[in-house]
């Protein structure tokens, strides 16, 4: 039996939406075939396990979870590195578990950054979704938007703003998104219509990271999502398309966890049509762009990539691409015959798969360069 770790939580403006898609795995995952291990990181970065975490109503008061969990760490041993689980009382002695996959569940932050992912490359244990640079650019919106504006993929305007600038240029029409560089879930975007609302927005983008983005607002135009899955060679599977409504001006944070559904639905509660009616064409074209955004981002696992569609021109523009999307889409894989708990199935092969991959890569050279260093370190000699 395979153990799995699920990480969720984490030092993040979304940590509250991240334990909801934590709870989602662990409630879907096969415990007829892993050995499942929750792992709550707390927003102050400290790790927890326990029993209890696969209950929704623990979180309901996150400052007493450190008192009846026990916390968590990684060190290497003897076979490579090992989850040691420090136990509460005395003269109790830690326990030293093998990890044979990690599942990240996390929204934001160090845990969706590829720093997470990183840690556990050094630590050599497959990890769930795409890698440290496909994790980094999924979350950089910027390196995201530059890297698919030089192959051509059609985007909506956008400009970038630091936290240094004196003076903002626009060389397009109001209304305007403004958005943090490093942010999901809606979280600090805001729609503005003047240069008042601007700088406001501006400022509050920032308070997320050193950088913002301003980019026009496309009117008049449909939300498309769609998922895609697969590892970092081979063939691409897509879902079928949502078309997701707003209550306002756009997708707000609201719109996406708090559509008046209790429990934890995720992003399953937002008000959405699956499959979107589309035309033939444009389906395609959106599914197609999809793969190509997935390749040239490195990504690997599953991601949502996010459209605006403008019918009258009949044009896509690529918005983002989420590397660990709300509820891992599992929604739009459900309508393409994907439970959750076989989707689950899937990302961990993925991960295995890719792990494999990478195993058969020279990472040694046979020569030993340092054989004849000797004094040379005395005298040492440029170029």
């Amino acid at each position: 039996m395979k153990t799995i770790a699920v990480f969720f939580g984490g030092v993040s403006p979304e940590h509250e939406v991240s334990v909801i898609t934590g709870l989602q795995v662990l409630a879907n995952l096969d415990h007829a075939k892993y050995f499942v291990i929750p792992i709550y990181i707390s927003k102050d970065g400290i790790w927890y396990t326990g029993d209890n975490l696969t209950n929704a109503d623990v979180y309901k008061d996150l400052v007493k979870i450190p008192e009846y969990c026990n916390q968590v760490y990684f060190t290497p041993g003897e076979d490579g590195w090992v989850l040691c689980e420090k136990r509460k009382g005395f003269l109790k002695s830690e326990i030293r578990i093998k990890i044979d996959v990690i599942f990240p569940c996390f929204h934001g932050g160090a845990g969706e950054d590829g720093s997470f992912q990183g840690f556990f490359e050094v630590a050599k244990i497959p990890c769930v979704g795409s890698g440290v640079l496909g994790s980094a650019l999924g979350m950089d919106k910027l390196s995201t938007k530059y890297i698919l504006s030089a192959n051509e993929i059609n985007q909506t305007r956008f400009i970038s703003v630091i936290r240094e600038s004196q003076e903002i240029k626009i060389d397009f029409k109001y209304p305007l998104f403004v958005k943090p560089n490093s942010s999901g879930s809606s979280i600090g975007v805001s729609k503005v219509h003047n240069s008042k609302e601007l700088k406001n927005a501006i400022d509050v983008a920032l308070c997320f990271g050193s950088r913002a983005i301003v980019e026009e607002a496309i009117e008049q135009a449909r939300e498309i999502n769609v998922s895609v899955m697969g590892g970092e060679v081979g063939e691409l599977q897509v879902s079928p398309c949502e078309e997701v409504f707003s209550s306002s001006k756009f997708l707000s944070f609201d719109d996406k966890y708090k559509t008046g559904r209790k429990g934890a639905k995720g992003m399953e509660s937002a008000n959405r049509q699956i499959p979107a009616f589309l035309s033939p064409v444009i389906e395609k074209q959106i599914k197609d762009t999809a793969c190509r955004v997935f390749r040239l981002l490195n990504l690997s696992g599953l991601a949502r990539v996010d459209f605006l569609v403008k019918e009258k021109t009949r044009e896509i523009f690529v918005l983002e691409a989420n590397t660990i999307p709300g509820s891992y889409s599992f929604y739009l894989w459900k309508e393409a015959g994907v439970d959750f708990s076989q989707l689950c199935d899937k990302l961990i092969e993925i991960a295995e798969r890719d792990f494999a991959n990478k195993k058969k890569y020279t990472t040694k050279f046979a020569g030993n360069l340092l054989s004849n260093l000797g004094s040379s370190l005395k005298n040492p000699k440029l170029g």
